[in-house]
């Protein structure tokens, strides 16, 4: 049997006092990327895998841009019988991670936003990639890694 438990570690999404309420308060401008990546551990157990969504970019100012998000969301996945070192194995807790981790991480970013400054906005499916299946994650034994920020600065966006 297979289980899912899940958790935001993280979750800061901050308005943009600069953000321009005449621009298109509902989508990011599309040059706008997010940094995003899935790790996959296996559990210190050894039954299962902890699976971590990060997700984030930064508003530097920029009237298009909202608001500065900063998202990590956790599943642990536990599995029984099997081969957990199996590339096949990880592959499919990658891709059932992505499936469950997302869209929670798209939910949070559209619903928490509603009661803020500049109300919903939404992140398109092309902000945030799956890990390639020909890029498992490194299985470490209980090591935790340390978290990478989670936007890098970007170019200041021009106004307009």
């Amino acid at each position: 049997k297979n289980a899912l438990r899940q958790c935001f570690k993280t979750l800061e999404i901050e308005a943009n006092a600069n953000f321009d309420t005449g621009s298109a308060a509902h989508e990011l401008p599309s040059d706008l990327t997010g940094d995003s990546a899935l790790n996959i551990e296996l559990l210190p157990d050894g039954r299962g895998f902890c699976c971590t969504q990060t997700f984030g970019f930064q508003h530097h100012d920029s009237p298009a841009v909202p608001y500065s998000v900063d998202i990590e969301c956790v599943g642990f996945f536990t599995v029984e019988g099997g081969d957990l070192d199996n590339k096949d194995l990880r592959m499919t807790i990658g891709r059932a991670a992505h499936q469950l981790l997302y869209p929670a991480v798209r939910e949070i970013i559209l619903t928490t936003p509603g009661r803020m400054a500049w109300g919903q906005f939404s992140i398109g499916f092309g902000m945030m990639q799956a890990r390639s299946a020909e890029e498992p994650a490194a299985l470490p034994n209980a090591t935790e890694k340390k978290r990478k920020p989670a936007a890098k600065p970007r170019k200041k966006l021009p106004a307009s």
